[in-house]
């Protein structure tokens, strides 16, 4: 994915091209600039480190879901944990690959900054 200034926002976790560490946005010029970034695919131990918990759903000890809950937050993720649902009071939002997508739309549900 090739990052777009409208896709990022002050507080976005990135990774930084020139020396491919992680890095936290701090202002509008570094948004100004977006190939510079490349976006942070999002795993388990991000979910972990963003303060999620794990909600799994079995029926029966058979898994239904595989998700994670937060702030009223439920995200459902497949079994291979690379395809996420975000569940909340304004519905579903299909493919969030990456971690400043989550964080957006966690901003845009809640009115919360999403960080470490």
């Amino acid at each position: 994915m090739n990052l777009e200034s409208t896709d990022l926002r002050v507080g976005n976790y990135v990774i930084d091209k020139e020396d491919g560490q992680v890095v936290q946005i701090t202002s509008g010029k570094q948004i100004d600039h977006p190939h510079w970034m490349d976006p942070i695919p999002i795993n388990k131990q991000w979910f972990i480190d963003l303060g999620f918990e794990e909600n799994n759903w079995t029926e029966g000890g058979v898994p239904i879901y595989f998700g994670w809950y937060k702030d009223n937050l439920l995200i459902e993720t497949n079994k291979k944990q690379n395809v996420f649902f975000l569940d909340g009071r304004k519905g579903e939002y299909p493919n969030i690959e990456y971690v400043h997508q989550l964080q957006n739309l966690y901003s845009g549900m809640l009115h919360k900054n999403l960080t470490k």
